[in-house]
């Protein structure tokens, strides 16, 4: 039965984001998109999003920049209970509770920074001793890292972040876009003068 959940945790967190990039340009479609400052600043932040994902795994699971860009709002709610108990896990059922994007997004890169930071040890240790990461040490860091594996990463890859659409209701806007691995969904709300995510879905997985 908890081999059965953790793959269905594993599979929830690979389609809550797509796969982490450095370097993502952006090349805007010009399709249905608002030429306006709000407009701009959607997609600034959509954008800014990667290099935040970026830095937390750099840094072992540091996500104290995640709150200038996320949100928790009504828009995101749990998927399901497994979501819910591996917030639980990570951040304290106290926390859990609140429930939003911004705390999965929390929870799902300290997990995976966690496992970035174990593996790389790990990987250093292996070769000094001139030998590859065995199975048992991969199994430790996902017994010690909230049950996650360290999330693919790919070095320079020439991605473009495509918008196709973006609506603006007041502080409300649904922006469309493509990052070379999926066709995603945004909600945004503007606070403070500032716009933050809401929700970040999947439409098509490219792969």
């Amino acid at each position: 039965m908890r081999k059965q959940r953790l793959a269905v945790l594993i599979t929830f967190l690979a389609l809550l984001g797509s796969l982490v990039y450095i370097g993502i340009n952006r090349e805007e479609a010009r399709i249905d998109i608002p030429n306006s400052k709000d407009s701009q600043e959607v997609q600034d932040i959509i954008l800014h999003s990667y290099t935040v994902y970026q830095e937390a795994l750099r840094n072992g699971g540091d996500v104290s920049e995640f709150d200038n860009v996320f949100i928790n709002t009504t828009d995101y709610h749990y998927e399901n209970q497994d979501v819910r108990d591996f917030v639980s896990l990570v951040l304290g059922p106290e926390i859990a509770n609140i429930g939003g994007y911004l705390t999965v997004m929390k929870a799902k890169y300290i997990a995976y920074g966690c496992a970035v930071r174990s593996f790389k040890v790990v990987e250093q240790a292996a070769m000094k001793e001139d030998r590859t990461v065995t199975p048992e040490e991969i199994k430790s860091i996902q017994e010690n890292c909230y049950g996650v594996l360290p999330p693919r990463i790919i070095e320079g890859a020439p991605s473009k972040l495509v918008f196709g659409k973006i609506n603006i209701d007041e502080d409300r806007a649904v922006a469309r876009y493509d990052d070379g691995a999926a066709l995603l969904e945004a909600i945004l709300v503007q606070e403070n003068g500032r716009w933050l995510i809401a929700k970040i879905e999947p439409i098509k997985i490219h792969y």
